[in-house]
C-alpha cells in the first residue's frame, strides 16, 4: 500500500507545474464538482501532460484569478480561449499562456477513458449541447449515483 502524503495545494501546483515543463506526465486525483458528470469528486484521476496544440472540449489544467481550475475549452478566439464545468454555467476567458497542462485520459470507477476517444468526444459534444437542460441532467444524474 502506497503512504499517503499530504501537501499544500500551491506546493502541489508548484510540483505539478514543475513536472509538466518537465515534460513529465502527471496524475492527479479530482477535487470538486465542476466537472460533473464525466470528472468526479474524489474519484476520478487524470493524467496531465504538457501540450501547445489545444482544441474545443479539451479538458486543461490553467491558472486564473491566482487559482487552478481543471475545465474543458468550450470556445477559441485568436485572442483567447473560453473554459467552463461541465456541470457549470460560469465561463472562464484565458490566455494559452495561462494552461498548465491538458488532459489525456482519466479514469473513473476503474475505467480508462482516453479523451481523444471519438464516442467520449461524441458524449461531450451532446453534453454541451443540451446545456440548457444541465441543472436538471445533474440533479438526476446525482439521484441516479
Amino acid at each position: 500500500m502506497k503512504p499517503k502524503v499530504t501537501v499544500d495545494n500551491h506546493e502541489l501546483m508548484a510540483l505539478i507545474e514543475e513536472a509538466i515543463h518537465n515534460n513529465q506526465m502527471v496524475d492527479l486525483k479530482v477535487k470538486g464538482h465542476s466537472m460533473m458528470p464525466f470528472l468526479r469528486d474524489n474519484e476520478s484521476v487524470v493524467t496531465l501532460s504538457k501540450s501547445m496544440d489545444y482544441k474545443l472540449y479539451d479538458i486543461v489544467l490553467f491558472k486564473y484569478n491566482n487559482h487552478y481550475f481543471l475545465h474543458r475549452i468550450v470556445k477559441i478566439n485568436r485572442e483567447e480561449l473560453i473554459c467552463g464545468g461541465d456541470g457549470l454555467l460560469t465561463y472562464e476567458h484565458i490566455k494559452k499562456e495561462d494552461i498548465v497542462a491538458k488532459v489525456t485520459s482519466f479514469i473513473t470507477k476503474d475505467k480508462l477513458t482516453d479523451t481523444q476517444d471519438l464516442k467520449y468526444i461524441k458524449r461531450v459534444k451532446r453534453w454541451w449541447r443540451l446545456r440548457f437542460l444541465r441543472r436538471i441532467l445533474l440533479k438526476w444524474y446525482r439521484l441516479k449515483k
